[in-house]
Formats: structure tokens, sequence, C-alpha cells
């Protein structure tokens, strides 16, 4: 017996859902406020931008005098121990370092202290000196614990000279990079004066 064609079974019918609908169409309703949503997103999980800032120490040239220790005396040779870089190193009260990614120095310390120093004391038409200062940095940081600047190592007069122990601190006035820096240069100026004291006529 010959069954009439009724089309396909119902069963395979799909059935539609209104909640499915209704959520389609608000999710549809909500696409253009994405980028919106996601750029606020952003501002919550990404730091701002800013930009680094690179400084030079400031030193004060040796007064006029009589006789300017530089016509006796150059800095030479740096080494540097402390683990410092280019990046500004700041020791917490509780003892933890850290290093700034933000403010850096131009040059690392075993490059920047002796720059600083041979134009702190450099004399124009001046015959290049005999002896030579050669210093080892072991700290060059700001403690902000106790709101100074720490530089201390080891200095010594080449060729034949015994290594003299020095330990310099400054207070760090004001707030800010800017206070790093004048710090760091009247400690490195006070190291300038301490050997250069020791050559002179």
């Amino acid at each position: 017996m010959r069954v009439p064609d009724s089309g396909p079974p119902q069963c395979f019918r799909p059935r539609e859902n209104a909640s499915v609908k209704k959520s389609l169409t608000l999710i549809l309703k909500r696409l253009p406020m994405l980028p919106t949503l996601l750029l606020l997103c952003g501002g919550c999980l990404f730091e701002p931008y800013r930009e680094t800032v690179r400084y030079d120490l400031g030193v004060s040239p040796v007064p006029e005098t009589g006789k300017k220790p530089s016509a006796a005396l150059s800095f030479r040779e740096f080494q540097n121990c402390s683990g410092s870089g280019t990046r500004f190193r700041y020791r917490h009260t509780d003892g933890r370092l850290e290093d700034d990614p933000y403010c850096k120095w131009i040059l690392p310390p075993e490059e920047l202290l002796p720059r600083a120093l041979n134009l702190m004391t450099a004399v124009d038409g001046a015959p290049r000196p005999a002896a030579a200062a050669d210093v080892l940095i072991r700290v060059f940081e700001a403690d902000l614990g106790r709101q100074v600047f720490v530089l201390a190592g080891e200095w010594r007069i080449t060729p034949d000279g015994r290594p003299t122990v020095f330990h310099i601190e400054e207070p760090l006035t004001g707030t800010g990079p800017e206070a790093v820096v004048r710090a760091a240069s009247a400690a490195t100026a006070q190291l300038g004066h301490r050997i250069t004291a020791t050559v002179q006529p």
C-alpha cells in the first residue's frame, strides 16, 4: 500500500525559540558599544605612557684659588661594583632595591663620575697630569628611607697609592628626580674635593 508523500518528517524541522531570538537581538544592538567598552577597559589594565628622561650630574668648577688641582691629577678609571646602571636606583625602608625605568643617567656611574669630575677640575691649556685617580664604586643610590643619596667605595692615586675608603651621604632636598640629581651631584663634587686635596702642592 502506497503512503502519500507528506514532506519531511516533522521531527526534523527546527523549532523557533523566542528566548534565543531575544538574546541575539540584544547582542546585535550592543555591538556598536564594543569599541568604547574596550577602550575603557584598556585604561584600567594598562599604565599610561610616561616619557623616559635622562639626567646629568651638575658639579661646580673648582674656584680660582691658586693652582688648580687638575694640574696635578686626572680622574681616569672608575670601576662599578654597586649594581647601579643608568637607571636611578632607590633603596626603600625595607631594604628593597628598585631601578627607575623612567629616570636615567646619561651614562652609567663608572663613566658618569669621572666625566663630571674631570669637567669640574678642567684647566684650559694645562699640561696632562702625571697622577691619576682610580675609583671603585660600591654604592651609588638614593636611600628613600633615610632621605639621603649615598656614594661609597674606594679610591687611590696611581700608580703607587694605597686604597682609601670613602662613604659620602648628601640629603635629598625636595621631591622628584631633581632632588636625586642635586644630591648625587653634591656627593660627586665632595668626592672630587677629597681626592684632589691629597695631591695639592
